[in-house]
């Protein structure tokens, strides 16, 4: 499932974050820190549980009434497609929310695409030369932000392509031109494989061309 979004504001933030993993007590901690920052749309990219045998299906479902009170634009990522690929009993409404999520989200008058995976749907570290070339291939998006690996960065691509594996909290990144992979990283502190050792989430703001990176304290 695809969604393409129109832009409705002269110019929108967007907070974006994901790979939760069940652990609902970050989203309290993400909404109320960022409630300072006038954000128009939320944005979750996925994992918004863990993997079908080691998740927990209160957690999971404390995690999505607090997205559904919210109003958050949830994508599906690994996890989601891993339960609804091995469905247990008594989980039905759990399916049936991760079944109806998309699995990208486009603000074509943003430039910006939103995924649980990289453009070309991988676990990236790295700024390959392909993904650039595929993010070139969605114009008018020129900005593509997701996570899976956990690994908070920003690559870019103008004239050359430069990679920032430790892009600093609270400071504002110009994105008006050339290309952009953005990783938000993971939103919660307790999953093992967080390697950036801060939680957190990014803001794009449409008006000033800018992401930041914030950290969830």
């Amino acid at each position: 499932m695809f969604i393409s979004t129109h832009q409705i504001l002269d110019w929108m933030k967007v907070a974006i974050f994901g790979d939760i993993n069940g652990q609902y007590e970050w989203l309290d901690r993400l909404f109320d820190q960022s409630g300072r920052y006038n954000i128009d749309i939320y944005s979750c990219h996925g994992d918004i549980a863990r993997k079908a045998c080691k998740h927990d299906p209160e957690k999971t479902m404390r995690c999505i009434y607090f997205m559904k009170e919210k109003n958050v634009q949830c994508l599906r990522g690994n996890h989601e497609e891993n339960i609804i690929k091995h469905p247990k009993a008594g989980e039905e409404d759990i399916v049936a929310f991760f079944s109806s999520l998309p699995r990208k989200l486009v603000f074509d008058d943003l430039e910006l695409m939103i995924s649980h995976y990289s453009p070309k749907g991988r676990m990236l570290i790295k700024p390959e030369p392909d993904e650039f070339d595929c993010l070139e291939s969605m114009s008018p998006v020129r900005i593509a932000v997701f996570g899976h690996s956990h690994i908070r960065f920003h690559h870019s691509r103008t004239d050359k392509i430069t990679a920032n594996y430790h892009p600093r909290f609270d400071v504002p990144y110009d994105v008006s031109t050339g290309l952009h992979l953005i990783n938000t990283g993971t939103a919660n502190f307790a999953f093992p494989f967080s390697f950036n050792l801060f939680p957190g989430y990014v803001i794009y703001d449409s008006d000033t061309k800018e992401i930041i990176f914030k950290k969830i304290k």
